[in-house]
């Protein structure tokens, strides 16, 4: 699974997401976005910050997809061996358990907006920013080249929130 982060006004907040799922095997997935923050044991809404929701097979069609919980999406494959949800996620709280973007700054905690399909959280995940060249990051996630990241599974993703900026 692979995770591409850009933005392109970044004083409007909004964070654009690319959620790329590999090797689909059913006609019909369920996507969540986690609802919990660690360490502080509490229940969050973080869906209310996501918008423009949109699953697309790897040659651009968009798929059929509808929320069935307040963080729960299913998507129809129709065959499709790849899936491109494309969202974008407001971030404009800054705290250790939120997110942020503007000018000057990104700030993601990646359990406030990274989506995960519940059966596969095991599996390796790859992040892309889409940054300013001048920003460096500073995360737990392991670099795999300048704006390049890798973790284990989902867990190591999320556990691993980053800060990105030509200021650190």
């Amino acid at each position: 699974m692979k995770y591409i982060i850009s933005y392109q006004n970044p004083n409007n907040h909004y964070i654009d997401i690319e959620f790329i799922i590999y090797k689909i095997d059913s006609e019909k997935m369920e996507v969540q976005l986690p609802a919990w923050r660690p360490g502080r044991y509490e229940l969050g809404n973080f869906a209310k910050n996501v918008q423009k929701w949109d699953a697309y097979n790897d040659k651009g069609k968009l798929l059929s997809s509808k929320k069935i919980t307040k963080d729960l999406w299913e998507v129809e494959t129709n065959g499709a061996s790849q899936i491109h949800i494309k969202y974008n996620y407001f971030a404009n709280e800054i705290n250790a358990g939120s997110s942020y973007l503007d000018d000057k700054q990104l700030y993601i905690n990646g359990v406030n907006c990274f989506l995960y399909l519940p059966n596969r959280q095991n599996e390796t995940c790859e992040l892309e920013l889409k940054i300013p060249s001048t920003y460096k990051v500073a995360t737990g996630l392991t670099q795999t080249s300048k704006h390049n990241f890798t973790a284990k599974d989902f867990h190591e993703l999320v556990d691993s929130p980053f800060i990105a900026s030509n200021s650190l």
